[in-house]
């Protein structure tokens, strides 16, 4: 799981440093960098993965404005999987005369020794157990040292820090208005808008046939009668409809968005890898959006079974008052900005007597 996470010289991020919890709740008003650290976590991801291009995932509108003429953005990631302690950082440097970003340095420290590090000039790369292994190798500036030794037959601690960025970390803001309700073939891999959630609904009915179930009973609960999904048209457009116990049968796209968002939010849970994976994050940008508290209530007491089930963490952001009480105070990070300055950490005082969504709506008051 990521456990903590430092960032640099992005939007209203400066010298800021956040630690995170197997369940924590990102809370804070608009504007105070709530949904920058899920768009840093999801630009690194994307990038150390090759899905995205560097200027892409970086673009300069993202340099802090309290940090003028300066042109590096700096990220660590923090993050324990399978028992072993990673640290992956990377600094970026935006050219002043072009619109351009470079990769600056770049290093993975395995259990607090350095494994791979590069820079201006030079290259290392150490194996776990006879020092190092190559030197000078020319990486390319444009992409991540992950992504690219990712084409090698790497393993041991290794491999497993890049199956943690490939396999088990997810990040989703799920928009229902982007969600088509067919799709032409199947996608392992959820976008995270969940615009093909077709493909991928497709392509889990065919691998994990047995938590069908669950999900259409999870599904039932806000939608009564429902039964089960049903796939309709040729192969090279595949529907889904909705089918209901009194022999009703929607197409999905007539769903509303809330509907839609619920569907999603419990098909990631029920399709997670679960007891199969060595660990897995999974990241909600405001996945109330939508939905009604009563509706969303269950999912998160879902939510917290899954991450008690062992292995597992999932990070949520929201402003909902309902989310924030319900949650409760021990796993909130709640993020503000004093005057309109850099984004800063602001810790809840006892809410024996008064909640945290009361103290948030005082202190923005």
């Amino acid at each position: 799981m990521i456990t903590k996470l430092y960032v640099n010289n992005y939007k209203t991020l400066v010298d800021f440093t956040v630690e995170f919890q197997p369940l924590t709740l990102i809370v804070g008003g608009n504007g105070t960098g709530k949904s920058a650290i899920t768009e840093i976590l999801n630009a690194i991801s994307l990038f150390s993965r090759g899905k995205s291009a560097l200027k892409a995932s970086f673009p300069r509108e993202t340099l802090s404005k309290f940090c003028k003429g300066n042109l590096n953005q700096d990220f660590t990631v923090f993050a324990n999987f399978c028992g072993v302690e990673f640290e992956y950082s990377l600094i970026l440097t935006h050219h002043l005369t072009r619109d351009e970003v470079s990769v600056m340095e770049e290093r993975i420290i395995i259990d607090s020794k350095v494994y791979v590090s590069r820079g201006n000039g030079f290259s290392e790369i150490w194996d776990d157990y006879q020092g190092t292994m190559h030197t000078g190798i020319n990486f390319s500036r444009a992409s991540s040292l992950l992504n690219q030794l990712s084409m090698f037959n790497m393993d041991g601690d290794f491999a497993t820090f890049i199956d943690f960025f490939m396999k088990y970390l997810s990040i989703y803001q799920i928009n229902p208005f982007s969600i088509a309700g067919f799709a032409k073939e199947e996608s392992e891999i959820l976008n995270r808008h969940g615009d093909n959630f077709s493909a991928w609904y497709r392509h889990n009915q065919s691998e994990h046939p047995l938590k069908l179930p669950s999900l259409y009973s999870e599904i039932a609960n806000f939608m009564p009668g429902f039964t089960h999904f049903r796939l309709s048209g040729a192969e090279g457009r595949r529907a889904i409809m909705c089918e209901f116990s009194n022999g009703t049968s929607i197409d999905f796209d007539y769903l509303s968005e809330g509907q839609k968002s619920l569907i999603l939010l419990y098909s990631i849970l029920i399709f997670s890898e679960g007891n199969r994976a060595p660990g897995q994050t999974l990241i909600f940008d405001e996945p109330d959006n939508f939905i009604a508290l009563r509706e969303i209530q269950p999912w998160l007491r879902m939510v917290e079974s899954w991450v008690a089930a062992g292995k597992r963490q999932a990070i949520l952001i929201s402003h909902h008052p309902g989310v924030i009480n319900f949650e409760g105070d021990e796993k909130v990070i709640w993020l503000v900005r004093e005057n309109g300055g850099p984004t800063a950490l602001r810790t809840p005082t006892d809410l024996r007597e008064t909640s945290l969504a009361d103290q948030m709506v005082w202190d923005e008051e």
